[in-house]
């Protein structure tokens, strides 16, 4: 097993805030969800406020929840 330099791990953690960033920018576009809203949502259920949401669109929306937790995890 190679060890990653700390320089490395650092890029690799910015390309992963840079694609997390995007992602969650086009999923709320997609999703007609606020950015901000996003960005502060404490838990799934507080982006899940479409009652009579497909499965797809739950399935989008905790795609977008799981993103953002993430994204705050590495930041």
């Amino acid at each position: 097993m190679s060890n990653i330099s700390k320089e490395e791990l650092d890029l690799i953690k910015e390309k992963t805030c840079v694609y997390l960033t995007k992602s969650i920018h086009k999923l709320c576009f997609l999703l007609g969800k606020d950015v901000e809203k996003a960005m502060t949502s404490k838990s799934l259920s507080d982006l899940l406020d479409v009652e009579d949401a497909s499965r797809m669109q739950i399935d989008a929306i905790t795609s977008l929840y799981n993103q953002v937790t993430a994204l705050k995890k590495l930041n």
